[in-house]
């Protein structure tokens, strides 16, 4: 029993393998969810080479659940082999003690359970009651059957062959004595508008991190190890994005491409632009120069979240690990960080890869004079304000304004960023979304609404930014109905407008 509301079953189904007969301390993985989430826990045992824990919770309309995966136990090797089920349900109102356990009883045999799996999950329903997650994530690691234990979502896909890498690699490490702790990094995948998502590309041959106390030796073992692939230096890798018909890939660290590549991608050829007086020196056009560089400044109130967002925003584009913390437990460098007067960070650059090319993103606060102020760059604004100060919100239509009437006479298009911060604090709410896309909508600026503080809505911030940062020929083409479906659009507009003119 927890705390006199919830019944807790431990080893309701047990697994029947231990995982130590290499002598080594397998990791377990913690996985913990509802009925809603089975068929992804049920996959867990043939990407995970180790011991499961797995925090089920149960109400009165899922219930159904529970049979299922003790069937789901019963009926497949790898399951049961690896599997350890524990679940939690909620007391009722007058309940004093919790109710004894029976064990359910088969139902059919396994040849008619897997032949009608499919349809047997189906019918189970979804549960009604609120999720309490951090007792669901306790639950999953008491109930491990190892020392160490790899918290996950249900949703979470291993690497092959990743449990047994990590195993050696804490056992190593974590000994008792030491404050060390593994992290393991993951990459999130992307939906489809097909309902899909785009495969994850392969783990790196090294997940962990180390403190900085043994960084070092850290480092060592790995490339020691005959297994792993050689160690890369930090300064030849970047973080890589993909943009794709607006969806984006993360594909990890990726080498920092050569002239020769970076050639090959923009599709010239050296024989096209090859000076005639020097054939070793090539003419690059100004619109295809290899190297972009981006100014992103950001304006807004005091206290409405810049420098939390611009620092979220910088950590997303350069790491996919804790801050400043690079997947070798090496200090990440390729940073520049400028202060004020008083120590406080107003500038960020960070280098990154967008569909093979490298970017550099210079992140300034307000009107902070850039690095190299006379570079030929691109700029965007992000227009911040709390969703929870109408004051901050009249600053940031007043800046809306300003930058217009700035950049008016501008050839190239403007592009603007309207940004909520505290979107956590739905209770405090008190400028409305549907009042500020009115306002995106006159600007003709991008909306989005965040939480900088929490991190919430980030991946999609930068998403948007990396959409205004792609080339328009590397923009998916029209397909020929949308094409049609345009053009009928601007006849449309057209008769409405000779409409009218003939009315006046």
């Amino acid at each position: 029993m927890h705390n006199n509301e919830y019944c807790i079953v431990y080893d309701y189904l047990e697994a029947t393998e231990t995982f130590r007969d290499d002598g080594l301390e397998p990791i377990s993985l913690a996985v913990h969810g509802t009925s809603d989430t089975l068929k992804e826990i049920e996959k867990k045992p043939f990407n995970w080479d180790g011991p499961i824990s797995v925090g089920l919770f149960l109400d009165f309309h899922s219930r159904g659940a529970l049979e299922y995966i003790s069937d789901l136990h019963r009926c497949v090797e790898e399951f049961r082999r690896k599997v350890t089920v524990h679940f939690v349900y909620r007391m009722a109102p007058l309940q004093k003690q919790c109710d004894s356990i029976i064990v359910l009883e088969a139902r059919e045999p396994c040849e008619e359970f897997l032949k009608n799996q499919k349809e047997y999950l189906k019918l189970v329903n979804e549960p009604f009651q609120m999720y309490p997650i951090n007792l669901m994530r306790n639950v999953a690691r008491t109930g491990a059957k190892s020392d160490f234990h790899l918290i996950v979502d249900a949703d979470m896909v291993m690497s092959e062959g990743f449990a047994g890498k990590v195993k050696k690699i804490a056992n190593k490490m974590i000994d008792g004595k030491k404050k060390n702790a593994l992290v393991v990094r993951s990459l999130p995948s992307t939906p489809l508008p097909n309902g899909c998502r785009r495969s994850l590309p392969p783990t790196p041959p090294t997940p962990a991190l180390s403190t900085s106390e043994h960084e070092e030796l850290f480092v060592n073992d790995v490339q020691n190890d005959d297994e792993e692939e050689e160690f890369v230096p930090r300064s030849t890798r970047l973080r890589s994005f993909d943009l794709r018909d607006g969806h984006i890939l993360d594909k990890g660290f990726q080498k920092k491409p050569s002239d020769k590549d970076l050639l090959s991608v923009s599709g010239i050829r050296r024989g096209d632009t090859r000076r005639a007086t020097c054939p070793d020196i090539f003419l690059f056009d100004s619109q295809n120069c290899l190297m972009k560089h981006v100014v992103l400044r950001i304006y807004g109130s005091r206290n409405c979240g810049k420098k939390s967002l611009a620092n979220r925003i910088h950590h997303f584009a350069t790491s996919m690990a804790p801050e400043k913390v690079d997947l070798y437990g090496v200090r990440m460098i390729n940073i520049v960080v400028s202060a004020d007067e008083n120590g406080n960070d107003y500038s960020k650059m960070t280098t990154f890869l967008l569909n093979g090319r490298e970017v550099t993103l210079e992140i300034l606060l307000e009107s902070t004079l850039e690095n190299s102020p006379f570079r030929q760059s691109k700029t965007m604004y992000i227009v911040m304000y709390n969703m929870d100060s109408r004051p901050s919100f009249i600053y940031a239509t007043q800046i809306l304004e300003r930058i217009t009437l700035a950049n008016l006479n501008n050839p190239v298009p403007l592009q603007l960023f309207l940004i909520g911060n505290k979107c956590d604090l739905k209770r405090n709410q008190v400028i409305s979304t549907n009042e500020a896309k009115a306002v995106a909508r006159t600007y003709k600026c991008d909306f989005l609404e965040v939480s900088a503080l929490l991190g919430m809505n980030t991946e999609e911030t930068w998403t948007t930014i990396l959409k205004e940062l792609q080339e328009p020929s590397e923009r998916r083409r029209p397909s020929w109905v949308e094409r049609l479906l345009n053009r009928g659009k601007g006849v449309a507009k057209s008769a409405e407008e000779v409409f009218h003119r003939m009315l006046a």
